[in-house]
């Protein structure tokens, strides 16, 4: 029951990264900071989230929303019907 609750928080959770993607204004944006990167793959996307334009941003972070949501309600799926 916890695994359904935790799903569906992150799922949710990527949606509002789609919905601030889309509504979100430009002084937020800009004031977005990202943590350390611990890997290569989270650098290239630290440094190409931190030098591009406001709209590759806004795609950056739609597209991580859209990725998150997608994968919580595929795992909430098949975890109860799986």
């Amino acid at each position: 029951m916890w695994i359904n609750v935790v799903f569906t928080i992150f799922s949710i959770m990527g949606l509002s990264h789609m919905w601030f993607a889309i509504f979100g204004k430009k002084k937020d944006f800009n004031n977005l900071n990202t943590g350390g990167s611990s890997s290569l793959v989270e650098l290239i996307f630290d440094l190409t989230y931190q030098l591009s334009p406001l709209l590759i941003k806004r795609i950056l972070t739609f597209l991580l929303g859209l990725f998150g949501a997608l994968l919580f309600i595929i795992l909430l799926y098949f975890y109860n019907f799986g």
